[in-house]
């Protein structure tokens, strides 16, 4: 095979639209069968393949559990898209029928017949497309986010969507899907829609009335996520986010700046693995703590305004309480830099370990703790969810490995 023709196979199996039509088309088959094939008497069950199940079925013969005694024997039947006759099933057979269904055609059988063409949506218009064995498989590598639930629950849309608004479109899916489980805070703790010299891009995450909010430039979909929480109010800590390399260890990397003001210093996620977990739990902690009281903006520092806050802090610890507000009095930060996409891969993975630490629970904020599970999918639902707002803000490899590695441990739940 040519190098052309090898990409162009690699760029078809991992299209959008050629996956998600090609599921449709298995679809199709599996619902014929089931319908058609024998006037509806056998139940449509999915089970994925498992190379393990002889030993998985000698395990439970030898286990203690209570196995059922047979009334008949079972009888396997294969049927696959290019079996071209039912096979012959009596009304009441001397058996159980279990009947083996394979969706996806197999493209390198002359016998099948293989789609070429679609029909989008409930429309008459029909485009061409590549059709994917097993066009379910591998999710991660094209589905951007898209789970199985919510392609079902928005299968019409997502069928009928020409293929170049297609990826827009489940990038919006899935980011009202995944963004939106979190409370509100109380009305109390909500104050006008004004936004300080912040910038009006403050976005909330994973909407307006979250505690947890980014100032990070715009993002490229138009949202109505604008924070309601006024940046200019005593409800509101601002969060200078700055990667600091050589950080003194028996420091805090979150350091108070002002009543209204935090610095974090971000270690280097590759080089300073343990420091950059240990970041993530202050913020955590520091978020978690905050309760629905005061909302948390994210936004770009400078390396100065770390070392401006250690100077303090260390100033703090050897001056006495009197003279503290004297302190607070002279320190004053110059303005965040413009947001950049620097600025962004550096917080969006922050942004993502604070959304995947909380949940839901009557109707208050709550850290998830370390006895409910996170899968990887579910981290890269909200990160989806993240980069379809600022798709150049994709977090380097070595911050998201981190993140994944402080979700998935007991660390978030730390107390």
């Amino acid at each position: 095979m040519s190098d052309i023709r090898a990409v162009k196979k690699y760029a078809a199996q991992h299209d959008l639209f050629n996956r998600l039509h090609s599921i449709s088309a298995d679809e199709s088959f599996v619902k014929d069968v089931a319908e058609n094939w024998f006037d509806g008497r056998f139940e449509v069950v999915q089970i994925s393949f498992c190379p393990n199940f002889p030993l998985w079925a000698e395990t439970l013969e030898k286990s203690s559990l209570p196995l059922p005694n047979l009334a008949k024997p079972l009888r396997p039947f294969f049927i696959h898209p290019s079996t071209s006759t039912p096979p012959a099933i009596p009304l009441n057979p001397p058996y159980t029928p279990i009947i083996c269904l394979s969706a996806s055609r197999w493209v390198n059988n002359p016998d099948d017949q293989i789609p070429s063409v679609t029909r989008l949506g409930d429309t008459n218009r029909t485009v061409g497309f590549d059709y994917i064995p097993g066009a379910g498989d591998d999710d991660e590598l094209w589905a951007r986010g898209l789970t199985p639930t919510l392609f079902h629950s928005n299968r019409s849309d997502l069928l009928k969507a020409e293929r170049d608004n297609l990826p827009s479109l489940v990038d919006e899916l899935v980011l009202s899907h995944s963004m939106s489980k979190l409370p509100a805070p109380s009305a109390s703790s909500l104050d006008s829609n004004s936004l300080s010299s912040i910038g009006e891009s403050t976005i909330g995450i994973p909407d307006e009335s979250l505690i947890i909010a980014l100032s990070i430039g715009s993002p490229i979909i138009t949202t109505s996520t604008q924070w309601k929480y006024s940046t200019s109010s005593d409800n509101t800590i601002i969060v200078r986010v700055v990667e600091y390399e050589r950080y003194p260890k028996d420091l805090p990397r979150l350091l108070d700046f002002t009543p209204e003001e935090r610095i974090l210093a971000v270690a280097n996620s590759k080089t300073e693995g343990k420091a950059y977990e240990s970041t993530l739990s202050e913020l955590v902690d520091f978020l978690r703590n905050q309760g629905e009281k005061r909302g948390v903006v994210l936004v770009h520092g400078r390396k100065e305004d770390v070392e401006l806050a250690l100077e303090l802090y260390r100033e703090a610890h050897v001056q006495p309480p009197e003279g503290k507000g004297q302190q607070e009095e002279k320190a004053k930060l110059d303005e965040p830099p413009e947001p950049s996409v620097e600025g962004r891969k550096l917080i969006l993975p922050l942004a993502l370990a604070l959304i995947c630490s909380m949940s839901p629970s009557n109707d208050e904020i709550q850290v998830v703790n370390e006895d409910t599970r996170l899968t990887k999918s579910d981290i890269a639902v909200k990160l989806h969810g993240l980069i379809s707002l600022w798709p150049d803000g994709n977090p380097p490899r070595a911050s998201l490995k981190r993140v994944n590695e402080f979700l998935m441990s007991g660390d978030r739940g730390r107390k």
